[in-house]
């Protein structure tokens, strides 16, 4: 929480933004409070998520039953800080709206604009694989990312 931060405890912001962190804390509804509390009267607080019901994470978790495993990558059980919660626009709607924030804007977002440039390390071939094939996944709609700009009461 941004209270346990000395200098924050009761500082106020403008603009609070918390980009692919809500999915990663314990009490997601206390959090987005914090948030809220930080923001000035009238002031935006921006939210991004992985997109939990998003096509390319079901037919990544396809994938996985395919090979035989457990997983659910809405769950991040690849690398740490794992994921707690898996956000849909229903849920990340229910704890902003819990927050006492109005949403202004909730949108899906997808990956494919953020790799414009080949990560070093990975070959020509496949990074043109990789690009195409989320062009593709693009088309069918509801991205992998959840962002939404919301308004505190003024």
């Amino acid at each position: 929480q941004l209270d346990e931060i000395a200098p924050l405890r009761t500082a106020t912001f403008d603009v609070v933004t918390a980009l692919h962190v809500l999915e990663h804390v314990d009490e997601p509804h206390e959090f987005m409070a914090s948030l809220a509390e930080h923001s000035a009267g009238g002031g935006l607080v921006v939210v991004e998520v992985p997109n939990g019901a998003s096509t390319v994470l079901r037919v990544a978790d396809a994938y996985h039953r395919v090979r035989g495993r457990r997983w659910s990558t809405r769950v991040s059980p690849l690398h740490p800080p794992f994921h707690r919660y898996a956000h849909t626009e229903r849920s990340l709607r229910r704890v902003i709206e819990g927050a006492g924030l109005r949403i202004l804007e909730l949108h899906t977002l997808s990956g494919l604009g953020r790799d414009r440039v080949r990560p070093p390390g990975r070959s020509r071939a496949e990074w043109t694989l990789r690009r195409t094939a989320a062009r593709g996944l693009d088309l069918l709609g509801n991205r992998e990312f959840l962002f939404v700009i919301a308004r505190t009461a003024e």
